[in-house]
């Protein structure tokens, strides 16, 4: 990835905030690409990462993705849930290193005694370390900046901005199949560095106005720019060797009759 090699050749000095990379693939082995930046990072040292998903069912995918990049047993996955509130390293001497799978719901968790899933992440992660966090499905937080007259910002939202907030040295990495379908979505995606300090818009609102203003066409040059600077990665499959030709079938009479019926019967069912 071009970014993590201008950084880790001395090209981009490190920032207090470490940029991000949006990967959004279409069928096209996002989980794959998100265990090959995990195993990446694994070996420069970064033995932690977090991989953030919308179910807790995922997490057989993501050791089956890891597996085919890596191998069967290259690093441990630990599973969010199954620890109790508190301390992670205090319940198992086990979890120095790997990849701890949580689920967004799991995110805004508290005990009884007011302990949160979120600072027991936090803690676990280390707030200096610089591993990897990966928000994949990372559409689940889009919610931060709803609509006027909508109920407010989700929950889930807020946590995902607060983790990062919290860690700032962490790599994060943006993974969706969708994005961002309009720009109010990209509301919790603040490593990107499009809006605050040292950019052309203060906050997000700012840069909310102008796109929502300029239309789909400033959405494109928004995604050129990311793409300019080594931040969004938006891959399809290939059409290499690929032949299309165009034929026409002529449809003979009972097939217009079949057709005729069917379409009938799904317009009058109840």
């Amino acid at each position: 990835m071009y970014q993590s090699q201008q950084q880790n050749n001395g090209a981009i000095p490190p920032p207090p905030k470490q940029q991000p990379h949006e990967n959004e693939e279409h069928d096209n082995g996002k989980g794959r690409t998100i265990a090959g930046i995990i195993v990446h990072n694994y070996e420069l040292k970064r033995k932690r990462s977090i991989w953030l998903s919308v179910s807790s069912d995922l997490r057989f995918d993501t050791q089956r993705d890891l597996e085919d990049v890596a191998g069967k047993d290259y690093c441990p996955v630990h599973i969010l849930s199954k620890f109790k509130y508190g301390s992670i390293k205090d319940q198992s001497n086990l979890t120095s290193k790997g990849i701890m799978f949580a689920t967004y719901a799991s995110l805004v968790g508290k005990s009884k005694a007011g302990e949160s899933r979120l600072h027991q992440l936090i803690e676990w992660f280390g707030e200096k370390y610089d591993g990897c966090i990966i928000f994949d499905e990372c559409h689940r937080a889009k919610n931060l900046c709803p609509k006027s007259g909508s109920t407010g910002p989700s929950m889930i939202g807020k946590c995902v901005v607060d983790l990062q907030w919290a860690l700032p040295n962490a790599r994060i990495v943006y993974a969706s199949a969708t994005g961002a379908t309009e720009p109010r979505n990209m509301a919790y995606m603040e490593r990107l560095g499009l809006w605050g300090p040292g950019t052309v818009f203060h906050d997000f609102a700012a840069f909310l106005d102008i796109v929502n203003k300029r239309g789909m066409g400033a959405m494109e040059l928004v995604a050129m720019d990311m793409k300019r600077r080594g931040l969004y990665i938006a891959r399809q499959l290939s059409f290499y060797g690929v032949d299309f030709n165009v034929h026409e079938v002529p449809l003979t009479l009972e097939y217009k009759k079949v057709y005729d019926d069917k379409i009938f019967d799904c317009v009058n069912c109840n």
